[in-house]
C-alpha cells in the first residue's frame, strides 16, 4: 500500500490513520552510483597511489624542517591585513597542516598546465620531433655521462669514493650478494642517511624534469599560487615585465625554455622571486608586492634548508640578491650573503664545465648556455660587488671565463645578451688583475707594499689594456648604440658604464698613493682622470640611460656607479683642489650632480618613496647642501674683492668691502686677498679675472714642457677633451677656459676670481695633504664640514656612505 500524506509533517500517512494500521515508511531504493561519481572515486585512488609512490621516489630531506609563514607575526598594519585577509586565511589553513606536508599529504595540488599556452602544448610534439626548443612543457635531456659526473670532481677524493661505491653496486647488482650488503639490506631502514645510505651517491629526483614537475605539482606549489595572491593570468603579466625590463639588465633566463610553465616545473622558488620582483612593477595590481616580499624570504629560507640543488636555485639566489628590499642598516642587507650562496651552487653545480663536442639539437645547445650563461653572470656579478666594497671575491677566473669570447663565436643559439656578457667579462678580468694588485685584502701583490708601487708605470699599462680592450668592444658592438632597440642601448650603455667605473677607481688609488709621494708629476693628470670619469658616469646615467627607459628597473648595484662618481665630483669641490678647479668649474660640477638627483627624483622614474632612485636622490642632495653653501659664500667674497677693486677711490666702500671679506675668508684666502689690495692700489693694471692660460702658464712655471705631461691618448673619445686642457692639468696648472669640456654649460655663470687659481693656491697642492682632500670624514680648511648632514643612528653622512657602499675611512681605493 502507498502511503499518502495529508500534511507533510505528519508521522502517519492519512490511510494509515484512517484503518488504524502501524505506518512503515521504508523511504526510497538507494540509487546506483552514476558514472561521475565512479570516474571521482577512482581518481581518488589514482591520487593516493601516486602520493604513495612520490613519497617513496621522493621521501624528502633526513630531517626536513617545514618553515611556514605566520600571519600573527607579520609586520602588517590594520589596512593591510585587510587587504591581504584572503591570503592571511590561507596561511592560517597551510600553518595547521604543516605536519602533513614533510610526507606532501595534506599540501594543496596545482596544475601546471593551467600556465601553458595552449598553442604551445598543441606544438610541442612536432618541435619534440625537429629536435627544435618547445617553450612549452619541458623534456628532461638525456645525458652520456655518469649521473655523478655533473656534481662531483671525478679525480677528487670524493669522487674516487663515490666511483668506488658505484661499481660495487654494479657487481652486487649483477647477482654476487655478500653476507654484508644483504645485512644492510635488511637494516636499510634505519641508516636513512649518511655514506652508508645505498642512494647517497645516485642522483636525486630533481634531475629528471618530468618527476620534478609531477613533484611540484602535488607536493610543492609555492604558496604565492595556493594563496590566490598571483593568478594564472597574472604570472603572464609579470613574466612579461620580467623578460622585457629586467631580463634585459641581469640575462640570466632563457626566454625559449624558461616560460611560467617550465620554470614553476623547475624550481618554484625561482617562479616565486620572478614574480616578487616583477610585481614591484606591476601597476595592474601594484598590493601584490608587499606580501609577496614575504613568500619570496620564506621561499629562499626553506630552499637553503630543504631545497634542491639546481641551476634554476642558484639564479634564484642570484636574482633575490640584487633586488632584495632596502634594508636600514648595512649590517640587515642579506645581498652579499644571497650572492655568496648562488657562487657556492655554481662551483657545486659545476656550470663553469662547457660539454665537450656539439648538442644534437638546439634544446640542448640552450640548456648548455643556460649553464654557462649563469656562470659567467655569477663572476660579473662577484666582481662588481668585491670592487664596490673591497672584499675578496669568491669566484675564480677559470678557463671558461678566459675563453668566454671563444664560446661566443663557438655555437650558434645564442641570446642577444650573450656578447654583453662576454664583453662586461673580459672587461673585469683586466680589472682583477689591478685589483689583486692594490688591493690588500687578495695579497696577490708583487710588492711588499702598497706604496712600493710605481704607479705611474702601473697607470700606463692598464691604460693601454684598457685602450685596447675598448677597440675590440667598439667593433663587437659597432652600432648598437644607435638601435631602436632599448635593451641594446642600455646593454652598450652599462658596458661603457662600467668601463669609466673601473677607471674612477683606478683613478681613485692613484691619488691615494700619490697623495703619500708628494714629488710626483702626474698628480694633476690622476685628477683630470677622476674628473672625466666621474663626470663621464653621471653623464651616462642623466643623457643615456634614462632615455631607454629602463632606470627605474635598475637594481641598486647600477645606481651606486653615478652615486660614487657624484661623491668623486663633489670630494674634488674641496678647497685643496682650487688650483685645478675655478668657480666656474665648481658651479659646472654642482650643476651636473642636480641634474643626476632631479633625473632620480623624477616622477617618471620614480615609483613611491621607497624606490631606490628616491632613496639615492636624497642621499646626494644631503651631500651636495654643504657645497652649495660654500660656494656662495665664496661667490660672494669674489664679488666684495672684485667690486673693491673696481672702486678704489671711495674709502668707506674699500673698507667695508675689506672688512667684510676679512670676516668670511679663511686662513687660505689671506694671500690672495693681499695681492687684491695692490690691485685696489693700482687699478689701471688690473688683471682679467680668468684661469691661467697656458701662455701665461708656460711663461710663469719654469718646469717641462706641457707636451711632455700631456694625456695622449689617456681618455676615450666619448668626451671632447683639448690637448692643452689635458697637458696643463698634468703639470698640474688649470687650462684656459677651465675644465668646460667636462662640465654642461650654465647660464648665468659668475665670473671666476683669480684668487682662487694663482700661485700661492697651487704651491700648496704638491703634497695633497695625505688624504684629506679624497678621505671620508672630516672638515675642510676652512672650517666647514664639507660633507653635512646626520642620518638615523647619529651616523654622519660620509660614514652612511661608507657603510653603504661597505667601505671604511681606510679604505684601498679611496
Amino acid at each position: 500500500m502507498k502511503c499518502t500524506f495529508t500534511n507533510p509533517t505528519d508521522d502517519i500517512c492519512s490511510r494509515c490513520t484512517a484503518g488504524n494500521y502501524e505506518c512503515h515508511f521504508p523511504g526510497r531504493k538507494p540509487r546506483s552510483p552514476g558514472m561521475r561519481v565512479v570516474l571521482q572515486q577512482q581518481i581518488r585512488e589514482k591520487n593516493a597511489m601516486i602520493d604513495k609512490v612520490l613519497s617513496q621516489v621522493n621521501p624528502g630531506p633526513t630531517m626536513p624542517t617545514p618553515l611556514t609563514l605566520v600571519p600573527a607575526r607579520l609586520p602588517l598594519s590594520d589596512e593591510e591585513r585587510n587587504k591581504y585577509r584572503d591570503v592571511l586565511a590561507y596561511l592560517e589553513r597551510s600553518t595547521t597542516q604543516a605536519a602533513a606536508r614533510i610526507g606532501g599529504d595534506g599540501r594543496p595540488k596545482f596544475d601546471i598546465s593551467a600556465l601553458e599556452d595552449p598553442s604551445e602544448v598543441d606544438s610541442e610534439s612536432e618541435d619534440e620531433m625537429e629536435g627544435v626548443t618547445s617553450p612549452g612543457r619541458a623534456v628532461s635531456p638525456k645525458s652520456d655521462s655518469r649521473p655523478m659526473d655533473t656534481v662531483l670532481e671525478v679525480a677528487a677524493p670524493t669522487g674516487i669514493m663515490a666511483l668506488a661505491a658505484l661499481e660495487t653496486r654494479n657487481i652486487t647488482s649483477k647477482g654476487t650478494v655478500t653476507e654484508s650488503s644483504a645485512s644492510d639490506n635488511s637494516h636499510g631502514s634505519v641508516h636513512d642517511g649518511g655514506i652508508s645510505n645505498e642512494s647517497y651517491w645516485l642522483p636525486g629526483p630533481a634531475t629528471n624534469l618530468e618527476l620534478r614537475r609531477l613533484i611540484v605539482e602535488r607536493q610543492a606549489a609555492p604558496d604565492i599560487l595556493l594563496s590566490g595572491l598571483v593568478t594564472p593570468e597574472d604570472s603572464y603579466a609579470l613574466f612579461q615585465i620580467h623578460y622585457q625590463w629586467i631580463n634585459p639588465i641581469i640575462p640570466i633566463l632563457d626566454e625559449n625554455i624558461h616560460t611560467p610553465a617550465t620554470v614553476l616545473a623547475r624550481c618554484p622558488f625561482l617562479f616565486t622571486v620572478i614574480c616578487t620582483v616583477a610585481s614591484r612593477y606591476y601597476d595592474e595590481k601594484p598590493h601584490i608586492h608587499g606580501m609577496a616580499i614575504h613568500f619570496a624570504k620564506a621561499a629562499a629560507a626553506n630552499a637553503i634548508i630543504d631545497g634542491w640543488k639546481t641551476v634554476e636555485m642558484c639564479q634564484a639566489f642570484a636574482l633575490w640578491s640584487v633586488y632584495n628590499p632596502p634594508a636600514r642598516r648595512w649590517e640587515e642587507d642579506r645581498a652579499w650573503c644571497y650572492t655568496g650562496i648562488a657562487f657556492r651552487l655554481g662551483s657545486e653545480l659545476s656550470l663553469s664545465r662547457i660539454p665537450e663536442g656539439q648538442p644534437s639539437d638546439e634544446r640542448k645547445e640552450r640548456e648548455n648556455h643556460n649553464r654557462t650563461r649563469m656562470w659567467l653572470m655569477c663572476y660579473i656579478m662577484d666582481r662588481c660587488l668585491s670592487i664596490q666594497s673591497g672584499k675578496a671575491w669568491m669566484v675564480q677566473e677559470d678557463v671558461t671565463i678566459r675563453g668566454a669570447c671563444q664560446w661566443l663565436q663557438r655555437y650558434k643559439y645564442h641570446n642577444a645578451c650573450d656578447g654583453y656578457l662576454v664583453s662586461l667579462t673580459e672587461l673585469l678580468c683586466i680589472m682583477s688583475r689591478f685589483v689583486g694588485t692594490v688591493n690588500p685584502a687578495f695579497g696577490t701583490g708583487s710588492v711588499e707594499s702598497i706604496g712600493d708601487i710605481d704607479f705611474s708605470a702601473l697607470y700606463k699599462a692598464y691604460d693601454d689594456e684598457l685602450l685596447a680592450w675598448k677597440s675590440v668592444i667598439d667593433d663587437r658592438h659597432k652600432g648598437e648604440k644607435t638601435s631602436k632597440e632599448p635593451a641594446v642601448r642600455m646593454q652598450i650603455t652599462l658596458i661603457n658604464c662600467v668601463y669609466n667605473y673601473c677607471r674612477l677607481v683606478i683613478c681613485c688609488v692613484g691619488m691615494q698613493l700619490m697623495s703619500k709621494r708628494p714629488s710626483t708629476k702626474k698628480s694633476g693628470e690622476v685628477f683630470a682622470g677622476c674628473v672625466q670619469a666621474a663626470t663621464t658616469l653621471v653623464k651616462l646615467m642623466v643623457e643615456d640611460f634614462v632615455p631607454t627607459g629602463f632606470v627605474r628597473y635598475f637594481p641598486e648595484l647600477i645606481y651606486v656607479h653615478a652615486a660614487f662618481a657624484a661623491v668623486v665630483l663633489m670630494k674634488c669641490l674641496r678647497p685643496e683642489y682650487n688650483a685645478y678647479l675655478d668657480i666656474q668649474d665648481e658651479e659646472r660640477i654642482i650643476e651636473l650632480v642636480k641634474k643626476l638627483v632631479e633625473a632620480w627624483a623624477s616622477d617618471k622614474i620614480n615609483l613611491d618613496e621607497k624606490h631606490n632612485t628616491q632613496l639615492y636622490a636624497r642621499f646626494l642632495k644631503q651631500l651636495m647642501d654643504p657645497h652649495i653653501t660654500r660656494l656662495a659664500e665664496r661667490k660672494a667674497r669674489a664679488a666684495a674683492q672684485q667690486q673693491s677693486s673696481m672702486h678704489p677711490s671711495v674709502n668707506t666702500n674699500v673698507h667695508m668691502s675689506d672688512h667684510t671679506a676679512a670676516s668670511m675668508a679663511t686662513t687660505e684666502d689671506q694671500p690672495h686677498q693681499h695681492q687684491q689690495r695692490q690691485h685696489q692700489q693700482q687699478p689701471q693694471q688690473q688683471q682679467p679675472i680668468t684661469p691661467i692660460t697656458p701662455d701665461s702658464a708656460s711663461s710663469m712655471f719654469g718646469g717641462p714642457d706641457a707636451a711632455a705631461l700631456g694625456l695622449g691618448s689617456l681618455y676615450a673619445t666619448d668626451l671632447d677633451v683639448s690637448k692643452a686642457a689635458a697637458d696643463l692639468a698634468a703639470a698640474g696648472m688649470v687650462p684656459a677656459g677651465g675644465w668646460e669640456q667636462f662640465f654642461p654649460s650654465t647660464d648665468g655663470a659668475s665670473q671666476s676670481d683669480g684668487s682662487t687659481g694663482g700661485i700661492g693656491a697651487m704651491a700648496g697642492m704638491a703634497g695633497l695633504g695625505g688624504m684629506a682632500g679624497m678621505s671620508m670624514s672630516g672638515a675642510g680648511p676652512d672650517g666647514i664640514t664639507e660633507i653635512g648632514g646626520t642620518w638615523p643612528g647619529g651616523l654622519s653622512s660620509d660614514e652612511c656612505l661608507a657603510a653603504m657602499m661597505g667601505l671604511g675611512n681606510e679604505t684601498w681605493f679611496f
